[in-house]
Order: structure tokens, then C-alpha cells, then sequence
């Protein structure tokens, strides 16, 4: 674990590099100081030499210091050089007592040394788990600012269903019963139901989802007929929001193992999407291909487009729930796109979002693994 700046941690060849030149400026100032010292011993000047090279460097530079210095003293203490091996008994004790000192040195120096590494990596260590829980913090904040506002938009969604009820249930006590305020209530209470019971249903999908509790009914299915029950399914929405259904939809089957209820659940939950947030005199087009073993299922739309910042974390549960795209449009609970996705994954493929930005429309692009045809029954037709 890297630890602090290079000046932490000096590479060995600089190190021992320090070591041997404070080693030869020690020599170069005994030297210097021959005049004035005389016979004194040479090795007390390289003792600040060794506590300076171990201090710096640790165990082996000190220890490095220690035998440089006692063979540079044993030449300062023999001047001339022939007289190298005519070693007194005094010499010979404080030259052991200058090795076995710089060799205490240099232990107690690495032991420093070692105390102060494991010391950086703790600092190192807290820091990072200091950063962890910040950010751990910051998630949990988030989250309960998601919570604040999915309960805030739950609210506001059932309150937006139930006051209409409440109204058409006044209006149905007080007008005929087959007069046009009746059926208009009526129309008005069975719409509103529709849309309090697909949120219920989003939400028990998201919860299955998330504690895996979702069962899936792999089938052998043809994903164009899926898709076109889809759309017929739709139209009148479309209609009545004066929105254009166009689809391209190809020749010949598109066969895939598969849950064709949930598919249908997929596209019609970006259908929905396409739908609020595109205004009234729009389009949105369908499009599924097949290449190279995979079946891709476009939903485009020029409505009021996807913020870039908000393109990453679109499929993310409740975030919608920070608010429409744009004014005017309807708010929802961001559930829709999250179980596109988690649904789109159970089924071992992917869905991808798309969009120039604001007011530029956006691109839903859901794929899937997809087979060459369908499988043939022997003796029989092929299945369907």
C-alpha cells in the first residue's frame, strides 16, 4: 500500500547512497581536523555520521555507515598506511566498541523506522475508512432523502386518484343514473382505479424483485407477437392523449425463451413513460430487430428528452420521484424504468437509455437473447 509522498519511503540505492556520503564528509572534516585533533581517536567523528545515516535510511544504511567508517577510522588511526596492521590494544577496543555501538544504532534506528511505516499505514488505514463511512454516510442521507420524497410523491399520486373518485361518487348521488354525469363519473372512477392498482402493482413488483421473490415463466415465445398485443393494448391511450403509435416490426417471428407477460409488462412500462412525457401531437415509435442472436427492442419518443445528469441513474428506483422533466409533466414514482431493467436483466439481457437532452425526445433500448427459429416437433409442425 503506497503510503504518503516518495520522501516517505527514499528508494535503497538513495539510502545507502546518503549513507556512504555522510560517511565520507565525516572523513573529510576528521580529516581536516587532523591538526587540530592529533592522535585523538578518528572515530568520533563518524558515531554523528552513523546516527545520521541510520536515522535517514534505517537498519542497513546505519549498519553500512558503521563498517564504512570503522574501516576509514582504522586508515585515519594507522597514518602512514604501512603502519595498517600495527594495531594497539586500545585501538582494537575502541574499534569494537565503535562496531558494536553503530550495530546498536542501526538496530534501534530500524526499529524507529518500522514503528513510523506501521504508524502511516494506520493513519493511511483510517483515513481510508474515515472516507468509507463519509461516503457510507452520504448514501444513507441520500437514501433518506429519496425515501422523504417517494413518500411525498406516493401521497400526491393517491390523493391526485382519490379526490376524482370522490367527486364522481358526489356526482353519481346526485345525477340520473343513465344520464351523461353518470357515465362520465363512472368512466372517471374506472380510470382512476386503473391507475392507483398498476402503482400498487409497480410497488409489489419492485418489493418481489428486490427480496427475489419473482417468479418468471420461461416459455418458448414469439416476441413480435408479444410486442404487437402490446401496442393494440396501448392505442386507445395514445388516442386519447392525441399521440401517434407507429411500429416497425419485422416479416417473421422473433422466438426467445421468456416470460411473455412480464415482456409485455416491459414495453408497456416504456410505452407509459414515452407517453407522460411526451406532449400531446407527439410520436413514439416501436421498433424491434433481430441480428446475430439478439433481439433489440426500441421505444422512441420526441418528447421533452432525458437531462444528461440524470441519463445515468434513470433505471434507478424513485428517480422520478425528484420530479418531472420538465413543468407540466406528470410526476410519477420512478418505479416504471426500475423494473423495466430488473426485468429485462431476469431474462439475461440488458436496456439502455438514450437522449440528445431536454426537449430533444429520448431512445429506450431494451435487448435480448433471441433464437434462430422456432424448434420442430418430429412428425409434426414446427412449434409455434
Amino acid at each position: 500500500m503506497s503510503i504518503g509522498p516518495n520522501t516517505e519511503h527514499p528508494h535503497p540505492a538513495a539510502r545507502y547512497g546518503a549513507a556512504l556520503l555522510i560517511v565520507l564528509v565525516a572523513a573529510a572534516v576528521r580529516w581536516a581536523l587532523q591538526p587540530v585533533m592529533g592522535v585523538a581517536p578518528p572515530y568520533i567523528t563518524f558515531y554523528l555520521a552513523v546516527v545520521m545515516a541510520a536515522a535517514f535510511g534505517g537498519f542497513g544504511p546505519g549498519l553500512f555507515a558503521t563498517f564504512v567508517g570503522g574501516l576509514l577510522g582504522i586508515g585515519l588511526a594507522t597514518m602512514p598506511l604501512e603502519k595498517l596492521l600495527l594495531f594497539t590494544p586500545a585501538e582494537q577496543v575502541r574499534l569494537a566498541i565503535y562496531l558494536l555501538s553503530g550495530l546498536g544504532i542501526s538496530l534501534i534506528a530500524g526499529s524507529m523506522h518500522r514503528a513510523r511505516g506501521q504508524a502511516r499505514e494506520e493513519a493511511a488505514r483510517l483515513r481510508q475508512t474515515t472516507e468509507e463511512l463519509r461516503l457510507a454516510n452520504e448514501r444513507l442521507r441520500e437514501a433518506d432523502r429519496s425515501k422523504d420524497r417517494f413518500l411525498a410523491v406516493l401521497s400526491h399520486e393517491l390523493r391526485n386518484s382519490l379526490m376524482p373518485i370522490k367527486h364522481s361518487l358526489q356526482v353519481l348521488d346526485r345525477a340520473p343514473p343513465d344520464g351523461e354525469l353518470a357515465r362520465r363519473a363512472r368512466a372517471t372512477i374506472e380510470r382512476q382505479i386503473d391507475q392507483m392498482t398498476r402503482l400498487v402493482n409497480d410497488l409489489l413488483d419492485v418489493s418481489r424483485i428486490t427480496s427475489d421473490k419473482l417468479d418468471l415463466q420461461h416459455d418458448r415465445i414469439d416476441l413480435r407477437q408479444v410486442v404487437d398485443r402490446t401496442l393494440e393494448d396501448h392505442r386507445p391511450v395514445f388516442e386519447a392523449r392525441d399521440l401517434r403509435l407507429e411500429d416497425r416490426l419485422p416479416p417473421h417471428p422473433v422466438w426467445l425463451g421468456g416470460d411473455a407477460a412480464r415482456l409485455s409488462q416491459v414495453l408497456g412500462n416504456l410505452l407509459h413513460n414515452a407517453a407522460k412525457f411526451t406532449p400531446g401531437g407527439g410520436e413514439i415509435r416501436v421498433i424491434l430487430e433481430q441480428h446475430d442472436g439478439r433481439a433489440a427492442l426500441r421505444v422512441r419518443d420526441n418528447g421533452v428528452g432525458i437531462p444528461q445528469d440524470l441519463l445515468p441513474r434513470i433505471f434507478e428506483p424513485l428517480t422520478q420521484a425528484e420530479g418531472p422533466a420538465k413543468p407540466g409533466a406528470e410526476v410519477g414514482l420512478g418505479l416504471g424504468l426500475a423494473l423495466v431493467r430488473r426485468l429485462t436483466e431476469a431474462h439475461g439481457g440488458s436496456v439502455e437509455a438514450r437522449s440528445e437532452g431536454e426537449g430533444k425526445g429520448a431512445e429506450f433500448v431494451v435487448t435480448l437473447p433471441a433464437e434462430a427459429g422456432p424448434k420442430p416437433i418430429p412428425g409434426g409442425n414446427p412449434a409455434p
